[in-house]
């Protein structure tokens, strides 16, 4: 095992650790127990953070919910490409949005995504020179072609 993957599980270990002191805070436990319909956590890293990388986070993530009804959806940081200073993979290599994409759909747990934040997400796709502004086009044009209708519910409907 690598040294990036061992702290890795390190962190993810102290997590499990603190948060099962309280259940306020024990995402694991709420899915777990299926007190929770879905979890989104916020997986706003990427593949080449040596401290927790996308890779081992989402596939960790993915192994909580097996088993379990609890639908998993993950956090993408669409933000990260316009921070000044983030050395990691949103900053600098221009295919990390999609390249977490393709990995995501072989993760069997995973129900799909949400970008943090539209904002963040429309300005990238507006701003050529942003270092994704490729990535992100090719998501809109290729990925994202279909509209969604809204769901229905016993609650409430919406209509498109």
């Amino acid at each position: 095992m690598n040294r990036s993957r061992e702290r890795a599980l390190e962190i993810i270990d102290v997590y499990l650790k603190v948060s099962k002191k309280s259940t306020q805070i024990h995402t694991v436990k709420w899915v777990k127990e299926g007190w929770i319909d879905y979890i989104l956590p916020q997986c706003y890293t990427s593949f080449d953070n040596s401290t927790y990388s996308f890779q081992d986070l989402t596939t960790w993530w993915n192994k909580v919910v097996e088993g379990t009804d609890t639908k998993l959806y993950i956090g993408l940081g669409a933000h990260k490409p316009l921070e000044n200073g983030y050395m990691y993979g949103w900053s600098t290599q221009k295919n990390e949005a999609l390249n977490q994409l393709r990995f995501l759909n072989g993760l069997k747990n995973v129900e799909g995504i949400c970008f943090f934040s539209f904002n963040a997400f429309n300005e990238v796709i507006n701003t050529p020179t942003n270092i994704a502004y490729n990535a992100f086009q090719t998501i809109k044009n290729n990925y994202w072609v279909n509209k969604v209708k809204n769901p229905t519910t016993k609650a409430c409907s919406y209509e498109n």
